[in-house]
């Protein structure tokens, strides 16, 4: 069994994207490299991690814009306790399809890993739950979500291709009347 601390930095910068992921040595080792990639003036105006722990600070300044933008044309709120709320309708031709929409809007705008129940809640909403097929439905789609856990507390969180999903689904969401 590994038992090396694994973590990785994510860059945006207005999606010109770079991630370096590996050990936590590793990751230092090769930050020098990456402030060294990015223009010395956005270095100046963004604070880029030395460390980890950092990590859920700088993700919210390079997310932030993009998910006010959402926010912004009603597509979704954050509301105080940290809940996604959607206020359109999900697009989707099947149940199956319109709960993985659902956990991307959400995984998206939360930025972490989420309680299944969670999307179970919002699919109940949107009219959509298919109790029976619902952890079958995030197994068999392991390209976009990852699934953890067993029984009632397995969580789910978005894989580099569920991002890239999600914003898609966002953008065509945007341009809907």
């Amino acid at each position: 069994m590994n038992t090396e601390k694994q973590t990785f930095i994510r860059v945006n910068l207005a999606n010109g994207e770079f991630e370096i992921s590996g050990s936590v040595e590793f990751v230092e080792k090769h930050l020098d490299e990456l402030k060294g990639v990015i223009n010395k003036d956005l270095i100046k105006t963004l604070p880029i991690p030395t460390k980890y722990e950092n990590k859920n600070k700088f993700q919210e300044l390079v997310h932030d814009d993009t998910i006010d933008k959402y926010q912004k044309s009603g597509i979704f709120t954050i509301d105080d306790e940290g809940n996604v709320i959607i206020h359109k309708r999900i697009p989707g031709k099947t149940n199956a399809e319109k709960t993985k929409n659902i956990a991307l809007i959400t995984l998206y705008a939360k930025k972490e890993k989420i309680l299944a129940s969670d999307i179970k809640e919002m699919c109940k909403k949107q009219s959509c739950l298919d109790n029976s097929n619902f952890a079958a439905i995030f197994t068999r789609d392991f390209e976009t979500f990852m699934k953890a856990g067993k029984g009632q507390k397995w969580t789910i969180e978005l894989t580099i291709k569920g991002e890239e999903d999600a914003k898609k689904l966002l953008d065509s969401m945007l341009n809907e009347k």
